[in-house]
This record gives C-alpha cells, sequence and structure tokens, in this order.
C-alpha cells in the first residue's frame, strides 16, 4: 500500500469513530456545604470528623451485592456501609444546582444528546479495609445507564477506583491531600467492570446517584470501538512500513490554546479519536504525544488582492503593475490587509512544540521540525491563520508572512525515538542525551545511548552550529555526555568533527573532563589533529582561542601527571608547527587574523610550555617575532606580550628565548624614548594631495598654511561629503562641523594638535613600559 493509500486509510478509520466520548470521566468541584442530615445521626459536616463517619456507621447496614438471582452480604466481595436515601436530606438549596452541574458536566463527557437526571440511589460509608472486587453495577431501575458518586470531603488514604471496559482501563486516585477540602466525582456506565480498591487508612462518606435518561423505554450503552481502533492500529502500521516515514502527525478538527491542550479537554470527536491513537500506540510500542504544529509561509504579496484594498491610498500603480507608492500613505488598516493574498511562496516551514504527554503532564521536549509529507490531516478542513503585511524594502516588493496553527497527535516508533531527536539538531538532541543519561544506572553498558550519540555526531556533521555563546554550551555538554558512556573512539571522532571548529577556553573545560575521565593517552591523537587542523589551507584559524584551549589543557588545576604532559608536549609541537605555518603565509592572505591577536599568543604560550618543561619550543616563537615585525609589531604585539609575561612570572627571564624577547623590547623602547616628541609652533600640516579638483585644492593650501587655523568651505553636500572623506583620507588633524546657515550650508574646517598630543601620550606610554621591563630584568638578573 502507498503512503498517500496508508493516510487515507488512517483518516477513513478515524471518520469511523463518530463523536462519543468517555466511558468514564471524573472531576473535582469548589466545595458547596450540602447541608447533609441523616435520620439518627443528625447534621454532617465537611470535612467529615472521623467521629462523625463512626456515628454513620452505627446506623447504617452493610451493603449487599448481586450474585445471580440472589442479592447477598459477604464482606470478602464487598465490604462497605449502606444508609438509603429515603433517611437523607440536603438543607442546602445550593446543593441540587451542584448536582445538576456535575451532571451537565457527564453528560458533555458521555456525548448524551438526551435529556438526563440524577437519583439518589445510597448514601456509602467506606472505613480502613473497605473495598468492592470487580463487577458491573445492575440497572436498578428503567432509563438507567450509568452511575454517579459524590465523595464528601474526608482525611483519608488508598480506595482508588477503577474502571475497566473493551479492553481499556481507567484509574482514579480519590485521596490525597486535597480529599480533605474539594468535593470530587466519578461516573461511568453501567455496563463497565469497575472496583473500589482497599481503604487504608481513614474513611470516606460518598453519595451514589443513578443517572437515567428521561425516555425509560431508551437505552444507552458506553462507547466501544475494538473494530475502529484496530483499523487505525492496521493504518498505521502500514503508515511506518515506509522506511521514509520516520514520524506521523495527525490533525485534530478543533482548535486549541496551549492552556487547552490537554486530552481531558478535547472537544467533540478529537477526544475518541485521540484514545484511539493512543491505544493503538501503546500496542504497537510507539510514542503518542499532543502538540501544536505551525505552518510558517513568507511570500509576495499578490498584485490584484492588494491593489483593490490600497487604491484608496496616494500611490499610484506603476507601469509594471506594482504598487510604487510610499507604503506610509497607504490608507488602510489591519482589518483591510487581512485578505491579501500571496501570489508566491518563497520560504515555508513546519513546527511542532508546546507537547502533552498522553496522561496530560508536559513533554520535556523542544520545537522540532515537520516535514510536509510526515502530516495526515483532513484536506476539506481549512485553518486559520494569522498574517503580517510588510512594506516593501529596497528592491523586495510587498510581502505577507501567514501562520497556520494545528493541534495535532503525533506518534512514532519508539525505535525511531534517538534518531528524530538527533535530526533536530545539537541545540535539541544533546541535552536529551544528557538527560537520559543522568537517568539511567549505567550510561556506559546502555547500547542505545551510544547510538543515540552516534546518531548525534551523524546530524552534527551536517550542520552549521557555531554562531553563538550557546553553541559552545551545547559542545561541552556533549563532551560531558561523551565522558559518561567512556567510549574513547565516539569522543575522538567528536573532538576532529566539531571541537576543531570550537576552540576556546569554555570548551577546553570539557575536555579536560574528559580525558580524566577516559584517559590522556586515549585522548591523544584527536587532540594532536585538532590543533594541526589549525593550519590547513581553508580553515580561518581562531589563534587566540587556540592558545586560550591549549592554556588551560596544560596548566589548569589538577595533576599533572606523566600522560598529560605527553599529550600536552605533543600538542604544543603540533602548535608550533601551525604557528609557523600561519606565519608563512601572505600578509594579503584572507584567512589572516589582525596582527593583534599574536599579542595573546607569546605569554600565555611561554606559561604553558613552562607548566610541562618544554621551554625549548618557545624559541621558535621568540625567533619568528623578532623577524617579522610587520606581524608582531613592537606596541600592538611585543611589548603587551612582554608586560604579561613578567606579570605572569618574571623568573621566567632565566629563559635564554623569554630573556631575548624582553632584551629586544627594551631596546626598541630606549631608541623610541630617547627623545620627546616636539610641539609644533605653527599650523602648518604636510598635505599628499590625491585630488586636483578646486575643494581638494583649497583644502590642501589651508593645510599648509603655517597661520591659519579655521577655514570655511560653502559647499553643497556632495562636496561638503567630498571634503569629509579627504579629511580622513588625509589623516589630516582637524575637525570639520557643518554650519546649517544659509544656501548652500558651510563646512567649518578646525586644526587640532591631536598628532602631537597622540605621540606624547605614546612616548609616555613607552616609558612607563619601559620602566616595568628594564627593572624587572634587572631584578630577575
Amino acid at each position: 500500500m502507498s503512503t498517500n493509500a496508508a493516510k487515507s486509510a488512517l483518516l477513513n478509520a478515524l471518520h469511523a469513530i463518530g463523536e462519543a466520548h468517555e466511558f468514564a470521566v471524573s472531576g473535582s468541584l469548589d466545595l458547596v456545604l450540602p447541608g447533609l442530615r441523616v435520620e439518627g445521626v443528625g447534621e454532617i459536616g465537611l470535612p467529615v470528623a472521623p467521629d462523625d463517619a463512626r456515628a454513620l456507621i452505627g446506623v447504617a447496614e452493610r451493603a449487599p451485592f448481586g450474585r445471580g438471582e440472589e442479592t447477598v452480604v459477604d464482606p470478602a466481595v464487598r465490604s462497605v456501609w449502606q444508609i438509603g436515601p429515603e433517611r437523607v436530606a440536603f438543607g442546602n438549596p445550593k446543593w441540587k444546582g451542584l448536582v445538576t452541574s456535575v451532571v451537565r458536566t457527564v453528560k458533555e463527557a458521555f456525548a448524551i444528546r438526551r435529556p438526563i437526571q440524577a437519583r439518589l440511589y445510597k448514601l456509602l460509608v467506606y472505613e480502613t479495609g473497605s473495598h468492592f472486587a470487580a463487577h458491573k453495577d445492575s440497572e436498578k431501575e428503567d432509563g438507567m445507564f450509568a452511575t454517579l458518586v459524590v465523595y464528601l470531603p474526608s482525611r483519608h488514604a488508598g480506595g482508588r477506583l477503577v474502571v475497566r471496559h473493551a479492553g481499556a482501563e481507567k484509574a482514579f486516585d480519590l485521596d490525597g491531600q486535597t480529599s480533605s477540602y474539594m468535593l470530587q466525582y466519578a461516573a461511568f456506565y453501567t455496563d463497565c467492570e469497575h472496583e473500589i480498591e482497599p481503604l487504608k487508612d481513614g474513611f470516606r462518606v460518598a453519595l451514589v446517584y443513578n443517572l437515567l435518561l428521561a425516555n425509560a423505554k431508551a437505552s444507552v450503552a458506553a462507547p466501544e470501538y475494538s473494530k475502529q481502533t484496530a483499523a487505525v492500529s492496521a493504518a498505521l502500521a502500514r503508515l511506518f512500513e515506509d522506511e521514509a516515514m520516520e514520524r506521523v502527525a495527525i490533525g485534530l478538527q478543533h482548535e486549541y490554546s496551549e492552556a487547552g491542550l490537554a486530552p481531558s479537554r478535547l472537544k467533540g470527536a478529537d477526544r475518541p479519536r485521540f484514545h484511539a491513537l493512543a491505544q493503538a500506540a501503546a500496542e504497537r510500542d510507539y510514542e503518542c504525544s499532543l502538540a501544536l504544529m505551525t505552518h510558517y509561509q513568507v511570500g509576495e504579496a499578490e498584485e490584484d488582492s492588494l491593489y483593490g484594498r490600497a487604491s484608496r491610498g496616494r500611490g499610484r500603480r506603476g507601469w509594471w503593475g506594482g504598487w510604487s507608492g510610499d507604503w506610509d500613505d497607504l490608507d488602510v488598516d489591519d482589518e483591510d490587509l487581512e485578505g491579501v493574498e500571496i501570489a508566491e511562496v518563497y520560504e515555508e516551514s513546519w513546527g511542532l512544540e508546546h507537547w502533552v504527554a498522553v496522561d496530560g503532564r508536559p513533554r520535556d521536549l523542544s520545537r522540532m521540525e515537520l516535514s510536509p509529507d510526515e502530516l495526515v490531516r483532513d484536506p476539506k478542513r481549512e485553518l486559520s491563520y494569522e498574517q503580517s503585511v510588510q512594506g516593501p524594502t529596497g528592491n523586495e516588493g510587498i510581502s505577507v508572512e501567514r501562520w497556520y496553527r494545528q493541534a495535532v497527535v503525533v506518534l512514532w516508533p519508539r525505535s525511531n525515538y534517538v534518531d528524530l531527536l538527533a535530526r533536530e539538531g545539537p541545540a535539541f538532541a544533546v541535552p536529551a542525551l544528557a538527560a537520559m543519561i543522568e537517568s539511567s544506572d549505567d550510561p556506559s553498558a546502555d547500547p542505545e545511548l551510544l547510538r543515540f550519540a552516534t546518531a548525534i555526531l551523524d546530524q552534527w556533521g551536517r550542520r552549521l552550529v557555531y554562531t553563538s555563546r550557546t553553541d559552545d554550551a551545547v559542545v561541552i555538554q556533549m563532551l560531558d555526555s561523551l565522558a559518561h558512556l567512556t567510549d574513547a573512539e565516539l569522543a575522538g571522532r567528536f573532538i576532529r568533527q566539531t571541537v576543531v571548529d570550537a576552540v576556546n577556553a569554555q570548551t577546553a573545560t570539557g575536555l579536560l573532563a574528559l580525558c580524566n575521565r577516559l584517559g590522556w593517552t586515549s585522548c591523544q591523537d584527536p587532540l594532536v589533529e585538532m590543533v594541526a587542523a589549525q593550519a590547513e589551507p581553508d580553515r580561518f584559524p581562531e589563534v587566540a582561542g587556540l592558545v586560550a584551549l591549549l592554556e588551560e589543557l596544560c596548566v589548569a588545576d589538577g595533576p599533572m601527571t606523566e600522560p598529560r604532559r605527553s599529550v600536552c608536549s605533543a600538542m604544543m609541537e603540533a602548535f608550533a608547527r601551525v604557528a609557523a605555518a600561519l606565519d608563512d603565509r601572505s600578509p594579503t592572505d584572507w584567512r589572516n587574523r589582525p596582527v593583534l591577536e599574536r599579542r595573546d599568543v607569546l605569554a600565555p604560550t611561554t606559561i604553558a610550555l613552562r607548566a610541562i618543561d618544554r621551554l625549548d619550543l618557545f624559541a621558535g616563537f621568540v625567533d619568528r617575532a623578532l623577524a617579522d615585525p610587520e606581524r608582531y609589531d613592537l606596541r600592538d604585539v611585543l611589548v603587551p606580550a612582554a608586560l604579561a609575561l613578567h606579570a605572569k612570572d618574571a623568573t621566567l627571564d632565566a629563559d635564554p628565548a623569554a630573556r631575548r624577547l624582553r632584551q629586544h623590547v627594551v631596546a626598541e623602547l630606549r631608541a623610541a624614548t630617547a627623545s620627546r616628541p616636539t610641539e609644533p609652533t605653527d599650523w602648518h600640516q604636510d598635505v599628499d594631495l590625491r585630488h586636483a579638483c578646486a575643494d581638494c585644492l583649497e583644502l590642501a593650501a589651508f593645510a599648509r598654511d603655517r597661520e591659519a587655523h579655521v577655514h570655511r568651505f560653502k559647499a553643497g553636500k556632495e562636496r561638503r561629503r567630498h571634503l569629509h572623506q579627504q579629511i580622513s583620507a588625509l589623516k589630516l588633524d582637524m575637525t570639520h562641523v557643518t554650519e546649517r546657515e544659509g544656501r548652500p550650508f558651510t563646512l567649518v574646517c578646525t586644526k587640532t594638535r591631536d598628532t602631537y598630543k597622540r605621540a606624547v601620550a605614546q612616548h609616555e606610554a613607552d616609558l612607563r613600559s619601559l620602566q616595568v621591563l628594564a627593572v624587572g630584568g634587572a631584578a630577575a638578573q
């Protein structure tokens, strides 16, 4: 059977279920005092006190039950006390209205369309040990089709009501803290088997009502859909026979908000259909949940539908047939724009979110993407939508965003679960893996967890994920999960495939924990390859991040064992080769990072090398730094590195390479500070003229003038902009302010001493650095 045929069969099976609802329901009510009076006892207060319950038992009789043609009393089968309705009265007139409201709720849940009424049958008192074995109620009077039980507030434990019908079972817990303060009720068809489990402690008082149809000759039975449910189950099985069909989402008929999406709140035919799907899922070992689906579309507005609404504005229809007026001029409101149609959809997505389990509890699942092939919904069911119309931007016309929403039942074979989660991407799947590992007694011995982790890596390799710090957190969480799984091969794959693109101090913490857990030796090859990969021709290396990672792994707290030292040594050797390869790249290579980043290399590299007793590698870094002043600028790189190195560990000057670096910086700074910058005596500025236009010639003449301090250019907007650009390009020491009086406006240029001030500031900074490094070096010696 084709997939489309299987979808049609599923829809037909669901449609055959009809509108009927539950075979048993329960609920709670705000407390209304019934004014209960019992002959021989008097008025009973709420919650029912133990003394009142004992008093009721004192005037009650053992409740019998039917056995064949006989009515017998046998505490082994039924142990409960009963009082007849003729001895019970209600003093509060509001009690009748409360019972009527409960009957109305039950009628809706049972999908009974004819009038029904409730008639008090008995008052029952349960004590510790009271119970009633599985049985079916007899129809005690004409028209009776169901039993309604209202439980009065009382403190007790146990006594669960269990109702079964057509292979399904519902259990209602009637104890707990709220049992002392709220009225509770349960109703079930008479042809349903039910039992009361033993009361473990306390007392329970219940009012039992017979529910009757107004027409005594009519009858109704609990809904039974075994054939339809079997058809639903078979259709689902046929759907999942298609290996490409990993999941199916079946649309519901009614609309639901997030607050209203729950199995107990489903409306009309949605409720029995959901129960049929849930039952079929349980039989076939499928996951089953409710969710809200959002179908999102973006497209270009349909011209005719827009023009009909926009024609009242001040815009006009262009020669190409499109809207050519100003969007802000459209004289339309939101209601007018609701009917704008989409001519062509150019972006579309389906998503599932707000998950609810079969038992009504929220599921801890994030948004999942949905394929339209996985959706099963009635083609006759038109979905309502919300939309937003956006004005034209740039070369794009007027666009329409549209959101369709529908509640769905989502099912998938449990064997597909981890593959579905993995397919949603790391941000979704990794937290799910972590949660499963946390709940496992022995994660390393669970093959399903290992399969899940493998599926995550399979999908991760196909996604671009490093766009924010959040991704680093996901990487660290994955590293932690891999540490718990203790699979060195999978961990190595993750390092080579993913961590290679996330080299920084944050992921280093996860790597450190992983290596300590799996053993440093087992992690050596992937870690060394991760470092070496930073010099690959098509990679844009994060040098500072790599250095921070290496520093964390080689210097961070923890024992420096021989395996750790050996791995760090191999990584630092690889990094030395990477640094040399990056320095050998052409200065114009697009992959080169700004020279400022190299200031973060020398000092932390030295500290890491010292921690593993490999300062011999540092000489190569220093040789390249001193031989390449273009990349390793004195003030941008060498001075900050020397100062940072000195601040971290002044005794490093004993190392020849570190001492050579400091001595080179000191000599350069002494030469640079030999004389103080001379303050200019006039306003002359040299100009390397780039244009020969009249404005540039006038600007150059002003710059070279030794006396002139301010000059005014009366010029239009474009000429003023050109002058701005030339002042910046020529790096002239002057400000420029537009004086907005008269036409055209005037550009006022004022010369400054900024170059001199910067030179003085640099001179003073050089002196401070020289004092630290020269004195520090002498102290170290």
